[in-house]
């Protein structure tokens, strides 16, 4: 077997072996490929259901999703597992490899994800309340709810309100459906609220979202508040069910329209997309028997083509079919994939559902879900890149395998999310429910290897705004692998400028049959990018993932100021006496750092942020457009200055 082996700087290597046929469940996993895991303390609480699934860069599995073994027997809490690569527990985190947290009311968590510093993040919705002491009696009003973990598994009191960000769009009812971290490490949380617009117009549901910074902030720069109601059908029901990010940094909306399944893009302001043909309905006119359709998720792949799944009811059976659909990057149907863009399939008899969809390098689309048999069973099948059945994948060349996770109970068993780990291995996560109650299912699947063994850099690369770094990045031929690769980042934030070895954002590259190949991948980071840490994927032209590369990007006094000056020239600071006086606190702060007075540095730049604030949208312009990108100057200096105090208040 030809293997290929990519190392970043200081990559730990490790060997995985020969893997078996696509679609088989990996016995390298929990010794069957399925690891159930019960959150019940001293037997109490019985219901445990995991909502979503995501790999860390140390290749460790994060599962998420509620229990009901918390404070309260009968209303949920946030649940979180982490696995070793084995599959078993990571004990690392929290001491037992779980952690059950309580965000005050009853929590529904619908989704997780990890930073490029392997903290957990996780969103949903509660009734939590200012005024709500016994969560038992916070009532029926619900708001989206993020929280964040540190690695260990304790929260980390550094995000938003100690931990959490409780997030409200004016109404008694918002419901969150999903979650993700965009390139620039933003999270976005996306569902419905209970909207009234008013005169002439009835409460109805409508799509809702909400943009936070790394830090939990609202990003002003989505929506003017951080949040954006998408009104999609006035006087009727809307809702956004997942969510997405294509290549022009886009986000993709899943949603349900009165009934009707919609695409829609929204651009990084947060208003939707212009020159998109979205929204369109999706309609399959020789699946006579399937309406109601309704999607579950959606994803994008190399091409920048949409991908989504879900469900249509039938009315010829009693029982529902598995719906795949791919749309053209303008939003056209894509008429080369399936039945002219879409795939309506009935796997066996009785309720079925498609949940989770993933889209590999060669544009092969793989779902996850359930399909009934003497019970319901977790589902996962593969169509080619074309739409048609892949029959190298699963146990019988069909392209779908079903998993019963305990067969001697007929549990009903379901898979809610889908996901590649480090090695592209499939990985499931959903619920096993027996008479003894419901746990986490989680579930590794074989692929064939992808020719990737690897583990990430130590630590991410620091970059200064508006300067650069750089690493080395070697390639390894295992087995006389010497065919030529092409390596790429999949998306690059803005304000970001990748490099491999002096050929740009492509490296191309043949390393010599069982040598090495190095090369330096230098990044550069625009003066307008604010402080934080950036997850940048790095793709081999046909596998799925090598590598995430994280960029810190680090405050410094000397370069705000230089930025301050340029922001004065360039007039987006337009009074000279603001540009001075900001500049004295600075330099009197930088004084202060240079002398060791580190608090009083700290308070001036506390007080330089006040300023700052204060002058925003009167001397200080909120908007500006430099090279194609938009960025809000106060918001840029805000943020400088803000990391500025933090480093020097965490200095010793």
């Amino acid at each position: 077997m030809k293997k290929l082996t990519v190392v970043l700087a200081f990559i730990i290597i490790a060997g995985a072996g020969l893997w078996a046929v696509p679609g088989l469940l990996d016995f390298s996993f929990n010794g069957t490929g399925i690891a159930v895991t019960d959150f019940a303390i001293a037997g109490i609480g019985n219901y445990h259901d995991a909502a979503g699934i995501t790999t860390d860069r140390s290749g460790r599995t994060v599962v998420a999703g509620l229990t009901t073994a918390g404070t309260s027997l009968t209303l949920y809490e946030a649940a979180i597992s982490r696995y070793n690569a084995d599959g078993s527990l990571d004990t690392t985190f929290n001491g037992t490899g779980k952690v059950i947290h309580d965000f005050g009311g009853d929590d529904h968590v619908v989704g997780v994800a990890t930073d490029g510093l392997n903290r957990v993040i996780v969103g949903g919705y509660t009734n939590w309340h200012a005024g709500c002491v016994n969560k038992v009696d916070c009532g029926d009003n619900y708001n989206f709810f993020v929280g964040r973990f540190n690695e260990d598994g304790s929260v980390d009191t550094t995000f938003a309100d100690g931990g959490r960000k409780i997030i409200g769009f004016g109404s008694d009812t918002d419901y969150a459906r999903d979650l993700l971290i965009d390139p620039q490490g933003r999270i976005v949380i996306a569902g419905w609220t209970y909207y009234d617009p008013g005169i002439l117009s009835t409460a109805h549901a409508a799509l809702a979202l909400a943009r936070l910074l790394p830090d939990g902030a609202f990003d002003p720069s989505f929506g003017g508040d951080g949040t954006v109601i998408g009104d999609a059908a006035p006087n009727a029901y809307s809702a956004a069910n997942a969510i997405a990010i294509d290549h022009n940094g886009r986000l993709v909306i899943a949603a349900d329209v009165i009934g009707i399944p919609f695409i829609f893009t929204m651009d990084d302001n947060g208003s939707f997309s212009s020159g998109y043909e979205a929204p369109f309905i999706l309609q399959i006119p020789w699946r006579d028997d399937c309406e109601q359709i309704q999607f579950a998720d959606v994803a994008v792949d190399q091409e920048n083509r949409i991908i989504a799944t879900g469900y249509c009811n039938q009315t010829s059976v009693d029982g529902t079919a598995i719906v795949i659909f791919r749309a053209l990057p303008d939003g056209t149907f894509d008429e080369t994939f399936g039945n002219f863009g879409v795939i309506a399939e009935s796997f066996g008899s009785g309720a079925q559902q498609g949940r989770s969809v993933i889209v590999d390098a060669l544009g092969r689309v793989t779902i996850a879900g359930f399909v009934t048999g003497f019970g319901r069973d977790m589902f996962i099948a593969r169509v080619l890149e074309d739409g048609s059945v892949d029959h190298s994948f699963g146990p019988n060349a069909d392209g779908q395998a079903a998993i019963n996770i305990d067969s001697g109970s007929c549990s009903d068993d379901e898979a809610h999310e889908l996901t590649f780990d480090r090695q592209g291995r499939f990985m499931m996560a959903g619920s096993t429910k027996t008479d003894a109650g419901t746990n986490f299912a989680v579930v590794r699947v074989l692929d064939e290897d992808p020719g990737f063994d690897f583990l990430l850099p130590v630590a991410p690369i620091d970059v200064v705004p508006g300067t650069s770094a750089s690493t080395s990045v070697t390639i390894f031929s295992i087995d006389g692998f010497n065919e030529l690769l092409k390596i790429r980042p999949s998306t690059i934030p803005a304000g970001f400028t990748l490099s491999f070895d002096g050929q740009g954002p492509e490296w191309q590259v043949t390393p010599p049959a069982n040598g090495s190949s190095t090369g330096v991948l230098t990044v550069t980071v625009s003066a307008v990018v604010a402080p934080g840490i950036y997850t940048i994927p790095i793709l081999d032209d046909r596998f799925q993932d090598v590598a995430d590369i994280t960029v810190n990007v680090v405050a410094s006094l000397p370069m705000l100021g230089a930025t301050m000056q340029r922001f004065v020239e360039a007039g987006y600071i337009d009074n000279a006496g603001v540009g001075g006086a900001m500049q004295r606190m600075l330099q009197q702060a930088d004084d202060l750092t240079a002398r060791g007075n580190l608090e009083a540095a700290t308070q001036v730049l506390n007080a330089l942020t006040s300023y700052i604030d204060a002058q925003a949208g009167h001397h200080i312009a909120t908007t500006a457009v430099e090279n194609g990108t938009t960025f809000n100057p106060s918001q840029i200096l805000l943020q400088n200055v803000r990391a500025l105090a933090a480093q020097l208040g965490a200095t010793p």
